[in-house]
């Protein structure tokens, strides 16, 4: 193309033209339009990276605090704790799962039992453990009782922390208080705070078959962490 005297950048019909490196109106749109497809792929991968970690917290609070052994009794003796001798303060207790397998508990003087039972040979039990807690690699397995609950004809229970909004670990239950609940503490006592945020044996008759299922239970017994962990 070639410049008209004393007009430099126009061409011989007088038109303007951009010239080398500058961008034109064609240059621009397509700039514009990577800029808003690069915004555009940025937010969904913000989302899907969101959405992401929001499945993983899901999947993380799943895992429940506690873990129950449904079985019977089927052996109980004095043990030791370390170099001790049996003082009679702790028990071995041996579980016949319902497959057969024996599964073997500490019974120790914090290990709460619903209903303050006495425990027997023979007798049809759900014994719950913490899943945070480290446990020896021997067979047959070897667990610390936390919770012991006797077996009770058309009641269920749930042994595990609930959140604020009242639902338990792996999102299976959500609880319903309209104040005629019985919540007490371990020594049997009225509970007066609220039950949120805490770890809960839950008794209950019935549940919704929604997601998670909804109860209103029949009473909750509220695991209060002891005093003396704390210190």
């Amino acid at each position: 193309m070639k410049e008209t005297a004393g007009c430099p950048g126009r061409s011989a019909a007088g038109k303007k033209h951009t010239g080398a490196g500058i961008p034109g109106k064609a240059a621009y749109a397509l700039l514009d339009k990577k800029k808003r497809f690069a915004i555009t792929w940025v937010g969904l991968y913000g989302k899907e990276q969101r959405r992401m970690d929001m499945q993983f917290d899901r999947n993380r609070r799943r895992e429940k605090s506690y873990r129950g052994v449904q079985g019977t009794i089927v052996s109980m003796e004095p043990t030791r704790i370390g170099n001790r001798r049996a003082d009679g303060c702790m028990m071995f207790v041996g579980l016949e799962d319902q497959e057969g397998n024996l599964v073997n508990f500490t019974v120790s003087p914090t290990t709460f039992v619903l209903d303050y039972v006495m425990l027997r040979e023979g007798m049809e039990v759900t014994m719950y453990y913490r899943t945070d807690e480290p446990v020896p690699l021997i067979y047959p397995p070897q667990y610390r009782a936390a919770v012991v609950t006797p077996r009770m004809p058309g009641q269920m229970v749930d042994v595990d922390y609930y959140n604020r909004s009242l639902i338990n670990q792996d999102m299976t239950l959500q609880l319903n208080l309209d104040g005629s609940v019985d919540i007490t503490t371990t020594n049997n006592q009225r509970f007066l705070g609220s039950p949120a945020n805490n770890d809960l044996v839950v008794v209950y008759t019935s549940s919704t078959r929604s997601i998670p299922a909804q109860t209103t239970p029949a009473r909750i017994v509220v695991l209060c962490p002891s005093v003396l962990s704390r210190q």
